[in-house]
């Protein structure tokens, strides 16, 4: 094919360009020059339109719509980071409520246990201990007095 010479797609791709943009000026034009007209009819109700329809109708000047807010991306960006602070607090916080929970528990089976085990010290018979020979030897009053004053000091740590 010579120099210069088109196909006939490139020509139908330049009649589609063409009237593309033939067709958003068309379409724009009338928005920008359009102009409002208020009257009143007969029975007092006001009108609005884009061809006067009375005599006495007037023009009224439409304002153009106010830009958009530059700022707005950045207070969204400000309130999307304050979200993630009250989130990141609500689960420290639901965190620290699981701990205490936890902790709460802990307490409480202590101290059904040195409760256990004091009443046993108050009402066994003879208490034993393992010797250095691995044998049982009996406590003495002395350690069996011990046992109990240590076993009500547990009891006032892990009971409220």
């Amino acid at each position: 094919m010579a120099a210069g010479m088109h196909t006939p797609c490139c020509y139908m791709m330049l009649f589609l360009r063409i009237s593309f943009w033939s067709l958003i000026t068309c379409l724009i034009t009338p928005a920008v020059n359009a102009e409002v007209y208020k009257w009143t009819d007969k029975d007092g109700r006001i009108h609005y339109g884009d061809r006067p329809t009375a005599a006495d109708a007037e023009t009224i000047e439409v304002k153009p719509a106010p830009q958009p807010d530059t700022g707005i991306e950045e207070r969204r960006e400000k309130q999307r980071k304050l979200l993630e602070l009250i989130n990141e607090e609500r689960e420290e916080d639901k965190q620290k409520q699981v701990a205490i929970e936890r902790e709460k528990k802990e307490r409480q089976i202590n101290c059904e246990n040195v409760k256990k085990y004091y009443e046993q010290l108050k009402t066994a018979g003879g208490l034993f201990k393992e010797g250095e020979d691995g044998n049982r030897v009996v406590l003495t009053d002395e350690e069996r007095v011990s046992a109990e004053t240590q076993a009500m000091e547990n009891m006032e740590y892990w009971c409220d």
